[in-house]
């Protein structure tokens, strides 16, 4: 899979954000590579006192000359991201979310395809919403993104199955039961056949 990350300044400063990307991670470091009197409070000093001792264990590099003024600081942006991958991968995301929420970091971690639909904000928000009479184990679907003032939403409703309203359009359309009953036994309408369960 490729991915590709983009993030924009919020002013007409240079972008002060570093990008890493791993096979099962991606972390965003805003403003690592901020210079001192840029007014970014997330420059590298921020991430060394808030990530490199109470977070990852790494104390050392406090005192890393890599790391020990905005010049050298910007020009190893790479080598910090690296480092903290690194780390980040050691532990599940479960363990970081837990400890960036005690440590008031914001963060957002990238979910897999199954956890998406147990998101808590997605359920909140009425993104991912209840299905009605779907059967087997389709409980959810996605909203419609269309919202119309003063008009409430209908609940998300399965697909009908193939053929389920033939009989019901035919008779809008004037026919009578012995006529589609006709219709069906000379091959013109088929029976309805249910979908196929989901497995």
């Amino acid at each position: 899979m490729q991915v590709a990350a983009s993030s924009q300044p919020g002013s007409d400063r240079p972008n002060e954000d570093y990008v890493a990307v791993g096979p099962d991670m991606i972390a965003v470091l805003d403003g690592a590579t901020a210079r001192t009197g840029t007014g970014c409070v997330h420059g590298v000093a921020w991430y060394a006192r808030h990530l490199a001792d109470a977070i990852i264990g790494r104390p050392d590099l406090l005192t890393d000359p890599r790391f020990s003024d905005p010049a050298k600081a910007a020009a190893n942006g790479a080598a910090l991201a690296g480092i903290l991958y690194e780390a980040f991968s050691t532990q599940p995301m479960a363990h970081w979310r837990e400890v960036f929420e005690q440590a008031h970091i914001t963060f957002g971690d990238v979910k897999a395809p199954a956890d998406v639909i147990n998101d808590p904000q997605l359920r909140a928000n009425d993104i991912v919403v209840p299905l009605e009479g779907a059967g087997n184990k389709v409980t959810s679907t996605i909203s419609s993104p269309m919202q119309v003032r003063g008009v409430a939403k209908v609940p998300a409703k399965r697909a009908p199955e193939l053929g389920e309203h033939t009989d019901e359009v035919l008779r809008q359309l004037g026919f009578a039961s012995a006529e589609i009953e006709d219709l069906r036994a000379g091959g013109a309408v088929s029976a309805p056949r249910p979908m196929p369960a989901v497995a």
